[in-house]
């Protein structure tokens, strides 16, 4: 009886074991690379839009149209 248990408890142990590894190694680099990715993209178009609205810099050059060359 002590020796299925104790074997019972050596799965169980490795399961919640395997499921924390895979939870450190898998999910919170996920996060993460979640978290950076998205904030790349909100830096970007708020640099974006940032330059539209300035007519300068390289995406204001190609998003807005030259009004003083046509003047």
């Amino acid at each position: 009886m002590f020796a299925i248990s104790a074997i019972g408890l050596v799965v169980l142990g490795f399961m919640l074991f395997s499921m924390f590894v895979i939870t450190c190694i898998i999910l919170i680099p996920a996060i993460f690379v979640v978290e950076i990715i998205s904030g790349v993209i909100y830096m970007v178009s708020y640099l974006a839009s940032f330059d539209i609205m300035q007519g300068s810099g390289i995406e204001g050059a190609i998003l807005t149209p030259k009004v003083e060359e046509s003047a």
